[in-house]
């Protein structure tokens, strides 16, 4: 039987005036848990991707908490409903007349794909200085890594690269309300996880008075402790007005794509047509993707996000050099890396197939280097429009 169907394949088009709206931080505004809410202060790692970063830890506080003290809008460290949803965490990022010097606390969390060297990124996040707080800091701060930072004290993080984040007209975070905070970071490469908190010792800490809460009052110990909100990392390269767009669960449980004013190139696939991934490619003898795959998975995404009842089959294929078994395995390994890619980036798993086929299905001669280069690829096909 002959299909008719043809599938237009909406591809960005290398316009500047296409911008690409993705925040690149999992769970964003604290929405998703572990199994159960929070009881009880330090407990950070119950919402769902973020953890502390050092002996430290962290706090987490949601609504439907049975705990007191990490109960939403009123806890043990002030009073507030989140800016978005139900969550929030919250640091102490400044504190005087404890028994050690430069306690600090943070949040970490793993991001959605590792940044790329060289590329200029946008960190935005929302700040409310608890009214248990009466110090306040001039500016807080974000970092990043490669590894998950463990460090086996409570004090300031060491060796860690990190920005400095402003409010609008950078004046003090002193105010018992959510306030945006932005900035810049430069990535080196690689990093993996994002890390917000104070990372400047007690002596170069710039810190304010900040009116005090009869309610909230502790005469023993300065300190300045924030809830955290809607954490937004984003590339600039592709959004360069820094709009993270929606922090609401439902939007946040996939990567969120906005394309504002795109000029499309169309291009038909029939029913059951292969396509050719041409840009998604590996590192040799691994499932890693080389700069240039993710922005044509994310074309794919959001064709797939358009069109919700396209299905689609994976498929990864090698050449013949190495083990034939190996070479099965790892086409298998390169499909489900796409197949995790575009369910990471919001489209259904029953959406989705995936196959690996090893050298089985060649498309040129093994006999050089150029041949062997085109059977080493990824395939889509259409299964059902």
């Amino acid at each position: 039987m002959k299909y008719n169907f043809s599938l237009l394949f909406l591809v960005l088009f290398g316009s500047l005036q296409a911008q690409v709206l993705q925040n690149i931080v999992r769970n964003p505004s604290f929405e998703q848990y572990r199994k159960q809410y929070p009881k009880d202060l330090g407990q950070i790692s119950l919402s769902t991707y973020w953890g502390g970063a050092n002996l430290a830890g962290a706090d987490y506080y949601h609504e439907r908490s049975e705990g007191s003290n990490v109960a939403v809008p009123r806890n043990k460290m002030g009073r507030t409903k989140a800016k978005t949803g139900r969550g929030y965490a919250g640091v102490y990022a400044y504190t005087s007349r404890y028994s050690k010097r430069d306690y600090r606390e943070y949040v970490q969390v793993k991001l959605k794909h590792p940044l790329k060297r060289g590329e200029t990124y946008c960190i935005k996040a929302q700040l409310y200085l608890a009214e248990a707080s009466n110090r306040a800091l001039g500016a807080f701060g974000a970092g990043a890594s490669r590894f998950p930072m463990e460090q086996e004290d409570e004090a300031v993080l060491q060796n860690i690269k990190f920005t400095y984040l402003f409010n609008q007209d950078r004046s003090p975070l002193d105010q018992r309300q959510w306030v945006e905070v932005q900035g810049d970071y430069v990535a080196e490469g690689g990093e993996n996880f994002l890390i917000l908190g104070n990372f400047q010792d007690d002596r170069s800490t710039k810190v304010t008075g900040a009116i005090e809460v009869d309610s909230f009052r502790n005469p023993h110990v300065d300190f300045a402790y924030y809830f955290i909100d809607d954490v937004c990392l984003t590339s600039q390269k592709s959004n360069f007005t820094c709009n993270c767009g929606s922090f609401e669960m439902l939007n946040t449980q996939r990567r969120e794509k906005i394309v504002l004013d795109v000029r499309l190139n169309r291009k038909e696939y029939r029913l059951n047509q292969v396509d050719i991934l041409e840009q998604v490619q590996f590192e040799r003898g691994n499932a890693i993707f080389l700069e240039g795959a993710k922005e044509e998975l994310d074309n794919l995404a959001k064709i797939m996000e358009m069109n919700p009842s396209y299905e689609i089959e994976i498929s990864g294929h090698t050449s013949n050099k190495g083990d034939p078994r190996e070479n099965h395995f790892l086409s298998k390994k390169r499909a489900k890396a796409v197949y995790d890619y575009l369910v990471a980036s919001g489209v259904h798993r029953s959406r989705l197939k995936y196959r690996g086929y090893g050298q089985a299905r060649p498309i040129a001669l093994n006999d050089s280097s150029a041949g062997r280069a085109k059977n080493e690829r990824i395939q889509i096909k259409l299964l059902k429009k």
